[in-house]
């Protein structure tokens, strides 16, 4: 099947786990929200302030696996800038350096994105809610070297303007099975069958299943989704409900990657 070109805003995430080798194996000991060990990463507007249940000021809840908010937001804090509230000219008074990010009028500036919001959605295979490898941040792939074979997904859904146009777009990515072979940019079943595009990840192994975008309907559907769907996971229940950010950024002309 062939696919209209969709660039892929990734959500980039980290993992963690502890645990020593001594005569006899010890079990590993993860760090969990609740423990108070896993903190905001170098580099944050919260650098080593503790990570706490329920949602933060940019919109994420790392317990529920779940980011809603500006879209703007997904990034900012990793840039080392505070939650943006929606009054762009108050931001910047406030933060004149967040103004290198791009005039909003520009539509392939970052802050041409500041009224859309965005959604993500994410399992543990992808992002677990502990630190098992002792880097402070929440694992991806816990236990295997890359995404492949590990059924990690996850979804982007946005809605708002962009470009003085509205938006309501949907994004699915998944990885792929262990038996799966890339070829030319496309993940292949072990049957041969197209499972998806391949996207760029802290780790191989996700590829683009399913994008779809309102009043242009699907752009691409990978069997990866058929197989997705067949597990309840990742979809709204009618076009419509939910919009994916990979379109947004598509339109954009270009790939934006998140922490």
């Amino acid at each position: 099947m062939k696919r209209r070109t969709v660039l892929v805003f990734v959500l980039l995430l980290s993992l963690v786990f502890t645990g020593t080798a001594a005569s006899r194996p010890k079990p590993k000991i993860c760090a969990t929200i609740s423990s108070g060990q896993i903190v905001y990463p170098e580099g944050h507007y919260w650098a080593g302030t503790r990570v706490k249940n329920g949602f933060d000021d940019y919109g994420f809840s790392y317990h529920l696996q779940y980011f809603t908010g500006p879209f703007v937001n997904s990034n900012l804090g990793f840039w080392g800038f505070p939650p943006y509230k929606g009054d762009y000219a108050a931001y910047i008074a406030a933060n004149p350096d967040a103004a290198a990010l791009g005039d909003p009028a520009d539509p392939n500036s970052y802050w041409a994105l500041k009224d859309l919001t965005l959604v993500i959605t994410w399992n543990e295979a992808y992002r677990s809610r502990t630190d098992c490898d002792g880097d402070g941040w929440f694992d991806r792939h816990a236990g295997a070297e890359t995404y492949i074979g590990t059924g990690a997904w996850y979804t982007n859904q946005v809605r708002g303007t962009f470009a003085g146009q509205a938006y309501n777009t949907y994004s699915m990515v998944a990885a792929v099975p262990a038996d799966a072979t890339l070829v030319d940019g496309y993940w292949y079943t072990a049957a041969g069958e197209e499972f998806g595009y391949a996207v760029d990840d802290a780790a191989i192994g996700m590829a683009g299943v399913y994008d779809w975008m309102e009043g242009v309907g699907v752009l691409y559907e990978g069997v990866g989704y058929q197989q997705q769907r067949a597990r309840h996971i990742g979809r709204p229940d009618r076009p419509g409900m939910g919009g994916w950010k990979n379109a947004i950024a598509a339109q954009a002309g270009r790939s934006l990657i998140s922490p």
